[in-house]
């Protein structure tokens, strides 16, 4: 087991643990709570890294290469249309930002965004509390929003790739 795995199951497991141990503890008193989110998270943080790491093998551009051209930056994201949040792959070469949904959506367009068209670029939060994405507002008004591992660095990335 590689660290980046262990992280990924922490990262996913222990909030959601932590959150069904105190659901679970209403029901079964602190100690059943406890045990039950203890395992819940275990599981949860597993089933997730496992299926992030299938899709990441699925999805990511092969031999650092999309639609024919370089890639800059790549990596699992949820695109925001209307209502749905659409999980996929955000992939950034030097002249679009793309991303492809993993086909288990209602929804399942791609979104391509020229650099040459990206008007603004701003981190946002999900649920106006948790820091992990940021909009793209095209120069005909369009905004999509993207969540994703490193908002940071994705938006010094892409800034750095925007034309002059």
């Amino acid at each position: 087991m590689n660290s980046s795995f262990l992280r990924g199951v922490v990262a996913t497991g222990v909030p959601f643990g932590l959150g069904i141990g105190i659901c679970f503890s209403f029901r079964y008193g602190i100690p059943g709570g406890a045990l039950a989110g203890f395992a819940s998270g275990i599981f949860f943080g597993l089933a997730m890294t496992l299926f992030a790491q299938k899709q990441r093998e699925r999805m990511g551009a092969k031999g650092g290469v999309f639609e024919g051209e370089d890639v800059l930056h790549e990596g699992p994201a949820n695109h925001f249309k209307r209502v749905e949040g659409r999980g996929g792959w955000l992939t950034l070469t030097a002249n679009k930002l793309s991303f492809r949904s993993h086909g288990k959506n209602i929804q399942n367009q791609p979104v391509e965004i020229n650099l040459s068209d990206i008007l603004n670029l701003k981190l946002t939060r999900t649920l106006g509390m948790i820091p992990n994405g940021f909009c793209v507002t095209s120069m005909d008004g369009t905004v999509n929003r993207f969540v994703v591992t490193g908002r940071s660095e994705w938006m010094r990335i892409v800034s750095a790739h925007l034309p002059v």
